[in-house]
């Protein structure tokens, strides 16, 4: 049988008082925050929810525990799109500016890293090729 480990630090980005909330509600009553959510992540700033340099450190520790606790083998990563995103980030050593000039990370899309000698190469990344048309 295969172990399942769950961690907190896979968790999806803690969003705060939009929790819960329709994209268009918020977009409507903080207009100016969701464009720079998604537009300009390293100029993001709210007094509610985690932050982007939040949500990296977290992809960072993230990665470190989990290739120091797995040198050799397998690991299955489940998690939400914008972790991913910040995972990603953090292999490639991407700045938060260019958080979202990865490629989508779409509903179940997977994405493939093997790591020799301590590097990470990304084989494939936010594929859905497995999918049946209209699910992701």
């Amino acid at each position: 049988m295969i172990p399942l480990i769950k961690s907190e630090l896979l968790r999806e980005m803690s969003f705060g008082d939009w929790e819960g909330r329709h994209k268009e509600e918020i977009e409507a009553e903080y207009p100016n925050e969701y464009k720079s959510f998604w537009e300009t992540p390293h100029l993001y700033q709210r007094n509610s929810g985690e932050s982007y340099p939040q949500i990296l450190e977290r992809a960072a520790v993230s990665y470190k525990k989990i290739t120091e606790a797995h040198p050799a083998g397998t690991v299955l990563i489940v998690s939400h799109s914008l972790f991913i995103r910040a995972f990603m980030a953090s292999i490639k050593n991407l700045s938060l500016s260019q958080l979202y000039s990865q490629p989508y990370i779409g509903n179940v899309s997977l994405t493939k890293i093997t790591i020799n000698q301590h590097k990470p190469e990304i084989i494939f990344e936010g594929d859905t090729t497995h999918c049946l048309n209209g699910l992701t």
